[in-house]
């Protein structure tokens, strides 16, 4: 069954990857519920934006966010994510908040999402955005420089592991939202 999922990414180096996503959902019959026409909205206000990207959200059961090199300083990464989070009430219906998965994007040369994770498999902290990191040591805890988050609250996984069956792993990320008293407490 398709969803409607909505990318977030950091223009300057997630683009690829988020281009590469749209494309293999709209094979799948999932609905894309991001912008429309244009990328660049560097020349409206914040709060054009918020309203914007907020009515694209709202309609979308499961948040994509692309982790590519710099996305962890993305603020409008974590606002996106923040937002999704959120149960918000308009017009008598309540968008209950989404389902996120994280898709580590491939080294454009190597074609490998390695660049991310540690000798052990685990995604550094360090490239995931605040707000993901904030959700998993709040749930677990504080971590040391050596602890890695503990992602279960959302989904992470390699670019070309979500490309071989994205359905999967939206349908993981959807019953983790829908099913919140089996996963941990999430600070929005």
């Amino acid at each position: 069954m398709g969803r409607k999922v909505f990318v977030s990414y950091k223009y300057s180096d997630g683009c690829p990857c988020k281009d590469r996503i749209m494309a293999k959902l709209g094979s799948q019959g999932n609905v894309y519920k991001g912008e429309r026409g244009f990328n660049d909205l560097s020349s409206y206000s914040a709060a054009t934006i918020k309203s914007y990207l907020s009515d694209m959200i709202y309609d979308s059961s499961v948040l994509i966010v692309v982790i590519s090199p710099t996305v962890s300083r993305s603020q409008w990464v974590d606002w996106e994510i923040s937002y999704a989070l959120k149960n918000i009430s308009r017009d008598g219906r309540t968008s209950k908040r989404n389902g996120i998965v994280c898709v580590v994007q491939k080294n454009q040369y190597t074609g490998s999402s390695s660049w991310a994770y540690d000798i052990y498999g685990k995604v550094f902290a360090s490239y995931l955005p605040e707000k993901i990191v904030h959700n998993m040591q709040t749930t677990y805890g504080s971590l040391s420089i050596f602890e890695q988050p503990n992602p279960d609250f959302c989904v992470v996984v390699a670019e070309s592991t979500f490309m071989a069956d994205p359905q999967k792993y939206i349908e993981e990320a959807y019953d983790r939202a829908q099913y919140p008293y089996s996963y941990p407490t999430i600070i929005k």
